[in-house]
């Protein structure tokens, strides 16, 4: 019984709101993991998306952009360039 008191002693003194510190820490923890892991599926969407649209333009404008601006001109009356 006197070695159990002496164990006790030696932790010293305890910080009785350390639970409710952990708890608070806690919450905090989860929230913030919820928030990358929706970051993470947010920025995979948006990668899969930038994919999507660099396929499609690559089918719709073959061409590099230098070599459509006559074409481009040709069509929009608005379009920078235009000779008039």
């Amino acid at each position: 019984m006197e070695k159990n008191k002496q164990t006790i002693d030696e932790f010293g003194e305890v910080n009785l709101l350390a639970l409710n510190e952990y708890e608070e820490l806690d919450k905090r923890y989860t929230f913030l993991s919820a928030q990358i892991a929706d970051l993470n599926t947010s920025l995979n969407v948006l990668q899969r998306t930038i994919t999507r649209i660099n396929k499609i333009s690559a089918q719709y404008l073959p061409k590099p952009l230098p070599q459509s601006m006559p074409v481009l001109r040709s069509i929009h009356s608005d379009f920078p360039g235009r000779p008039r």
